[in-house]
């Protein structure tokens, strides 16, 4: 059986694991929002920095990418993909269809938010940015 990933972030402009087939997606019954603070990619751990993750809402959708991974690397890929994405208490690994846009669907592997995680309990009015975390930008809480 295939393996597909569900990518609506990093992993659209850097999977870092061979694909094999990449098609639009959209994921029903969440959306993309800033209900995530991260002290590895986005800050530190004395000024978190807010981040986008997936969050369940009724009634959302995300548009994506549905990635295939390719046959026989299924695997090492899913042990990559857990120590990129699991890096923190964060994010739950979900098994989840996925609507692709010729038609089919699948169940992809994706990452959402564990809204029992101290990360995630996050309440934002405002936002600025500033140059520092680990990957650039981070997005901190104003108010």
């Amino acid at each position: 059986m295939s393996l597909w990933v569900f990518g609506y972030g990093s992993l659209l402009w850097n999977p870092g694991f061979d694909v094999a087939e990449s098609v639009l997606a959209r994921l029903d019954g969440w959306r993309r929002a800033f209900c995530m603070r991260s002290i590895h990619h986005r800050g530190t751990p004395e000024a978190p920095g807010l981040v986008l993750a997936l969050d369940e809402a009724a009634g959302a959708s995300c548009l994506g990418l549905a990635l295939r991974v390719a046959p026989g690397r299924e695997e090492e890929t899913l042990a990559y993909l857990r120590e990129r994405e699991l890096v923190s208490s964060a994010y739950l690994e979900v098994r989840l269809p996925v609507a692709l846009a010729d038609g089919r669907e699948v169940e992809g592997l994706i990452y959402v938010v564990d809204t029992r995680a101290k990360a995630a309990k996050v309440k934002v009015r405002a936002y600025a940015t500033t140059k520092d975390g680990y990957l650039g930008v981070r997005v901190w809480r104003v108010g």
